[in-house]
């Protein structure tokens, strides 16, 4: 396979790239079942009925901009964003309402 690497010179450079190999299950593993959910830190009735907000949903339900939402993230002060692939991002809906009481929690111990 070869791939393209843009050095500093007056074009591109032809480079080589090592083609992805599909993984094999080993042998002896179990297959999981095709409604087999695995997420960390949730319970399997949980995890079937999760939903994923993408960023403009979030900006809604928080009230935060874009950058207050990474900065935010970066702090440790919100939660962080599921990886979807490509640049798509997603936050689930749970985390971002916990995230939500937790700021009105916070403005009733203040008063």
């Amino acid at each position: 396979m070869i791939g393209f690497d843009s050095g500093i010179g007056n074009g591109l450079q032809a480079k080589k790239i090592a083609p992805v190999r599909p993984t094999t299950p080993r042998k002896g593993t179990t297959k999981k079942k095709e409604n087999d959910v695995m997420v960390k830190g949730y319970k399997r009735a949980e995890a079937t009925s999760l939903r994923l907000l993408r960023r403009r949903e979030v900006e809604a339900r928080t009230g935060l901009s874009r950058s207050s939402i990474y900065a935010r993230m970066a702090d440790g002060t919100f939660p962080l964003a599921v990886y979807l692939g490509g640049r798509a991002v997603a936050w689930v809906e749970s985390e971002i309402d916990s995230w939500v009481m937790a700021r009105i929690a916070a403005r009733a111990s203040q008063a």
